[in-house]
């Protein structure tokens, strides 16, 4: 039997999760070495952002937390808030432009118009450039999350791939997982339920029960196996995986088959989804099954409403507010929403220890940020971005930092050569963003 850090625990019906990274079980000289390595999370948020709810008025270490950013508080010290980075390749004055805006997020290459897939046009995204790094080394070499668009149409031929989507491989788009249960079911080996009629997967749930429940024989050896100074660190990940499984299995017998435009809406409020989707992704980091990972709180351009903030216009309507200010006040209380999202994930990775004496934040990057800047006007100046974590180091942290006139793609560039892909180039990157690196 192996103990290396691919041990999965099996459960039935050919279900099985991951072992977190237990030093223990590791030979001796992988212990000392650690098994760590550079991880990357892009976390995506449609229609831009209230700006002035955002944007720090000052540069440096000092800089007071506007009202957006005031959830990371306890977390200001693993932030860098990036000022002045203009997203290049979404300009255009033509339609399309939260197509192209999310589209170019992550390859700084300017998306083409397409009528079909044939034609789609775009580069490689910074995660994609990472994973193929990890192809074959890892389960996963990326898991990307993309809940469902509830779509603005589309404008002339800007397909809705363009919208959903911002991990490319170059014209290829790679598609995410629509709900929790569809990734939970693909890090676990399950089938995916979106795919079965409701009494398939009903028998294949009762069948399954849990991934838990189903590997106590599994879960036994394990234990009799480990060091007592790993035992708290896999009772939590039980814990964690257990609570996981619940929150996917309320959610998912909530309806029975639901529409491709109601997916994850099982839930009892998108909150939950959310959270969740990033739970998961918590998890499978953890147990190394992947160290890239995307997620996209909705398509750009979405016109999702916002019904657990009490919102009755949705989010792209609210993004183009005329200057309203009940308008504005409300696109701030959804960026806020969303930070608070993002800042639980975060702390989540500093809480959760990565098996080197470290935690999983440590040797870390997480990318929060939009696409375009003032969603009223479509502005690509200034785009909102700030990244927790320094990469083992590599990256300055706990700054806002001047990086005024360079381009998102010069960001994309001093992340590929951080977190240790020999790039020279990346879209229409100019060179890396030497402040940035520590």
């Amino acid at each position: 039997m192996s103990w290396s850090r691919r041990r999965f625990l099996r459960g039935a019906a050919g279900a099985a999760i991951a072992l977190p990274v237990l030093p223990s079980l590791l030979p001796r000289g992988a212990r000392a070495e650690g098994e760590t390595g550079a991880r990357l999370v892009v976390i995506y948020a449609p229609n831009g952002m209230h700006m002035p709810g955002w944007k720090p008025t000052t540069y440096g270490t000092g800089f007071a937390l506007p009202t957006i950013l005031q959830p990371f508080a306890g977390l200001r010290d693993r932030m860098t808030v990036l000022g002045g980075l203009d997203h290049t390749a979404a300009y255009d004055t033509a339609e399309g432009f939260h197509a192209r805006s999310t589209a170019s997020f992550l390859t700084g290459t300017r998306a083409v118009a397409a009528t079909t897939a044939l034609e789609l046009r775009n580069g490689w995204s910074l995660d994609q450039r990472l994973a193929v790094e990890r192809d074959g080394a890892l389960p996963l070499s990326s898991l990307q999350m993309t809940p469902p668009t509830w779509m603005v149409p589309a404008a002339g031929e800007w397909p809705a791939v363009y919208h959903a989507t911002i991990s490319w491989r170059g014209n290829q788009p790679i598609t995410g997982y629509a709900t929790p249960l569809a990734t939970w079911n693909r890090l676990t080996g399950g089938a995916d339920a979106a795919r079965l009629t409701a009494a398939v997967r009903g028998d294949r749930d009762a069948r399954r029960r849990s991934v838990l429940d189903g590997a106590l024989d599994d879960l036994a050896t394990v234990r009799g196996r480990i060091g007592v100074e790993d035992a708290p660190v896999l009772d939590a990940y039980l814990s964690s995986v257990r609570a996981a499984e619940d929150r996917i299995v309320a959610g998912a017998s909530a309806a029975s088959c639901p529409s491709p435009d109601d997916l994850g809406s099982a839930f009892a409020n998108y909150t939950d989804v959310a959270d969740t989707f990033l739970e998961i992704a918590r998890l499978a980091l953890q147990c190394d099954l992947t160290r890239v990972v995307t997620y996209m709180f909705a398509a750009g351009g979405t016109g999702r409403t916002a019904v657990e903030l009490g919102h009755v216009l949705d989010h792209h309507t609210l993004s183009h507010h005329g200057g309203s200010a009940a308008m504005q006040a409300q696109l701030q209380q959804l960026d806020v929403w969303e930070a608070q999202v993002v800042a639980r994930f975060v702390q989540g990775l500093v809480d959760t220890p990565d098996g080197a004496g470290g935690t999983l934040l440590d040797d870390s990057v997480v990318l929060f940020g939009a696409g375009m800047s003032d969603g009223d006007s479509h502005s690509a100046l200034d785009v909102p971005i700030t990244l927790f974590g320094d990469a083992g180091g590599r990256l300055v942290s706990g700054t806002h930092l001047d990086v005024r006139g360079r381009k998102l793609a010069d960001l994309h560039l001093t992340l590929l050569q951080a977190l240790g892909v020999p790039a020279t180039g990346h879209g229409d990157a100019d060179g890396v963003l030497a402040a940035l690196l520590a």
